[in-house]
C-alpha cells in the first residue's frame, strides 16, 4: 500500500507539471511553490525530498497537501512497565504487606537495607485497545531475591523428626554475613491504564499497571560467612529450606516518562504448609534500565 501511494504522488506531480507546461504557453507569468515532502510509516522513512512547483494556481497543490502530504506519521513511543532491570529491597512479615513478625518467627527478621531484590525482565508482550489507554501485559523475567538475617548467628535447618524449618544458634563463630537467596523465574499478568487528559497522548500519560506475578523458584541457598581462628570461611548451603516451589505475588507498577516504581507482595506463605511458620515477602523498588 505504501508503494502505491508513492507511485500515485509522482504520477500526480507529473500530470500537474505537464498541465502547467501547457498553460505556460498561454500565460507566461508563474508563481513558485516549494513543498518539503516526508513520508514515513511506523517511524521508518520511506520518502524525503523537496519539490518545486511553478504555477499560477495552487488548486492541485492543495489537493496534494490534503491527500498525500498529510501521510507523515510520528514514531510510536511505548512506555513499558515491565521489561528492563529492577532493583529493590525485601522485608519479611507475618502477614501480607507487613513488616512485623510474630514472636515465633523473629529468627527470620531481616535487615531491609541489605536484603536486595533485583530482576532482569527479558521482554514485555502488550495487547492494547484502539486508543492505547488500556493494555494487557505479560512477559518473562529472572529474579534474585535475598533475605539478610538480622541475627547473624542463626543457621536454618530442617528438623528430620517433623520436617519443620527450625533455627539453630551458634555463638561460638563470628558471623559476618548470613543470607537466604532465592532464584526464580517470573511471568506477569497485568492490566495497564494510561491516566491523564484526553489531549495527552497515551505515551506521555501517567502509566499504572496492576496484576499478579507467577513465580517458579528453581534454586535456593543459605549463604554464610564467618571467621574462625583468623580464617574467613564462605559457605553456600544449597537447600529449598522448606520454601514453596511456586508462589503468586500481587504487584502494582507506576511509570511516568523515565521514572518507574514498583511494589509487590506474596499472596502465599513463603514456607510450605506445616513445614514452618507462615511468613510473607514484600518488595519495593525502582526500574533503572528499560
Amino acid at each position: 500500500m505504501k508503494y502505491f501511494n508513492i507511485i500515485l504522488i509522482f504520477t500526480s506531480i507529473f500530470i500537474y507539471n505537464h498541465a502547467v507546461a501547457q498553460a505556460d504557453k498561454v500565460n507566461p507569468k508563474k508563481e513558485v511553490y516549494k513543498k518539503h515532502v516526508v513520508i514515513s510509516k511506523d517511524g521508518k522513512l520511506i520518502y524525503d525530498t523537496t519539490i518545486t512547483i511553478e504555477s499560477n494556481s495552487n488548486l492541485l497543490l492543495d489537493t496534494l497537501n490534503k491527500y498525500f502530504f498529510s501521510m507523515q506519521r510520528e514514531k510510536h513511543v511505548y512506555r513499558s512497565v515491565w521489561d528492563g532491570f529492577d532493583l529493590g529491597f525485601n522485608f519479611v512479615g507475618s502477614n501480607m504487606a507487613q513488616m512485623s513478625l510474630k514472636p515465633d518467627t523473629k529468627y527470620l527478621s531481616n535487615d531491609i537495607g541489605k536484603s536486595l531484590n533485583w530482576k532482569i525482565n527479558l521482554f514485555e508482550n502488550v495487547v492494547s485497545n484502539d486508543k492505547k489507554r488500556i493494555s494487557f501485559i505479560s512477559g518473562l523475567g529472572y529474579e534474585h531475591s535475598a533475605i539478610r538475617l538480622n541475627d547473624e548467628s542463626v543457621v536454618l535447618n530442617i528438623d528430620k523428626a517433623n520436617n519443620m524449618l527450625v533455627p539453630q544458634y551458634d555463638s561460638t563463630l563470628q558471623y559476618t554475613k548470613n543470607r537466604v537467596i532465592n532464584h526464580s523465574l517470573n511471568v506477569p499478568v497485568m492490566i495497564k491504564f494510561a491516566v491523564g487528559p484526553r489531549k495527552i497522548s497515551p505515551e506521555d500519560a501517567f502509566q499504572v499497571a496492576m496484576g499478579v506475578i507467577g513465580c517458579w523458584r528453581f534454586a535456593s541457598k543459605q549463604n554464610v560467612e564467618y571467621n574462625k581462628d583468623g580464617i574467613n570461611y564462605y559457605v553456600n548451603r544449597w537447600s529449598n529450606l522448606n520454601q514453596s516451589t511456586f508462589n503468586v505475588k500481587a504487584t502494582i507498577r507506576v511509570a511516568y516518562k523515565f521514572i518507574r516504581l514498583w511494589a509487590e507482595t506474596s499472596l502465599m506463605p513463603l514456607l510450605n504448609k506445616n513445614q514452618g511458620s507462615n511468613v510473607y515477602i514484600t518488595s519495593v523498588g525502582i526500574s533503572l534500565v528499560h
